[in-house]
């Protein structure tokens, strides 16, 4: 987030550029009139997370298709463009698979998104109350320490919609695997996730950079709206891409536990039964050396499935498919991005007023027992 520019997040949701300056608007105006009717001060974070989750909530809505697609990319369960990867949902499950764990995503967003807005607009008041003066290298840090907090709590509802998603499996079955696997494969990523909270810093000196540059260019003082819409979308495109490599490994790393689960179950089948087959055929001690050398060569290859860590999962995925593999499922994310940096932009007003009323309407509720008592 940025004062008096726009309110960003990473993976998952942004919000447009515009939107703060509009909320801002929004609480001057009714504060002077919560004054004259002696109401109490507004929560100004209170009302950013709630117009923050209020947005994610309805851009995951619209986008959940295009969110499921790029999950399947991303995982390598999905070769095909977004398009061809929506389509062979469609054929498969039927439409509502489009919109498969939307209850849980809904969850997530929302969680995620007030949870970081109001950790960062609390942190950004204690900053100033320490005597430090607004800067971007203060918001900056803000912004990594709200993301990284609000992972800790949202961090196993975004492992399970990854699998949700990329699992053709009920969502009461993949529920159960991922609990049966342990409490360590629900934070599987947060090291990744984590260092991806520096997404939106990235994306404001990108924003930044161009915006002083079209400004000397266009003799002008303030960007329009078109303008800022289409600098914030370059810059969001531009972050993603730099930080891609990295979601992608991401989203790998949260769905190992169940390919090296379904690996290593096979693969010591093969064992006894190749072990097994070759005792009969060429007699004991042959079939019990050959069982030992396929069980010896079969228990290489689970340790091998075994859950990798983030350089491991970049060094085999370059390896195996390339440069153009680390950007599998970059198209989508993109698209995703500058859509919902659309839509918001579209219906920052309408935000910023439902959140502004929604929490005047909460604290004067909490306020009449004060005044009757």
């Amino acid at each position: 987030m940025k004062e008096g520019g726009a309110v960003t997040l990473s993976a998952g949701g942004s919000l447009a550029l515009g939107t703060t300056a509009c909320v801002h608007t929004s609480l001057a105006c009714l504060c002077v009139v919560g004054a004259v009717h002696a109401m109490p001060a507004i929560n100004v974070p209170l009302v950013e997370a709630t117009a923050g989750a209020t947005g994610a909530l309805l851009t995951t809505v619209m986008l959940m298709p295009v969110e499921i697609a790029k999950t399947r990319q991303q995982t390598g369960v999905s070769r095909d463009g977004i398009m061809a990867t929506i389509r062979q949902i469609v054929e498969t499950v039927g439409w509502k698979g489009l919109w498969k764990g939307l209850h849980f995503k809904g969850l997530e967003v929302v969680l995620r998104n007030f949870l970081y807005f109001y950790a960062y607009e609390w942190l950004k008041a204690s900053y100033r109350r320490l005597g430090f003066k607004p800067s971007t290298l203060g918001n900056t840090a803000c912004g990594v320490v709200a993301g990284v907090a609000n992972l800790t709590v949202t961090m196993p509802i975004d492992t399970l919609n990854v699998r949700i998603q990329s699992d053709s499996r009920s969502v009461t079955e993949v529920t159960r695997e991922l609990l049966a696997e342990g409490v360590s494969s629900m934070w599987r990523g947060f090291a990744v996730s984590s260092i991806l909270t520096l997404n939106p810093a990235l994306t404001f000196a990108v924003f930044d950079k161009l915006k002083a540059h079209v400004l000397k260019v266009l003799g002008s003082k303030k960007l329009s709206t078109a303008q800022a819409f289409v600098l914030g979308s370059v810059s969001k495109v531009v972050a993603t891409i730099l930080c891609y490599p990295a979601m992608r490994a991401k989203s790998i790393q949260q769905i190992e536990g169940r390919k090296a689960s379904a690996k290593g179950v096979k693969q010591q089948g093969n064992g006894h039964a190749n072990g097994h087959a070759n005792g009969h055929a060429n007699g004991h001690a042959n079939g019990h050396a050959n069982g030992e050398a396929s069980h010896a060569k079969d228990g290489m290859e689970a340790a091998e499935a075994e859950p990798r860590s983030f350089v491991q999962v970049l060094h085999d995925v370059y390896a195996q498919e390339g440069l153009a593999g680390l950007y599998r499922g970059c198209a989508a994310q993109i698209v995703s991005a500058v859509a919902k940096s659309g839509i918001l932009l579209s219906t920052k007003e309408q935000l910023a007023a439902f959140a502004t009323a929604l929490v005047l309407l909460t604290q004067r509720e909490h306020a009449k027992p004060k005044l009757m008592g």
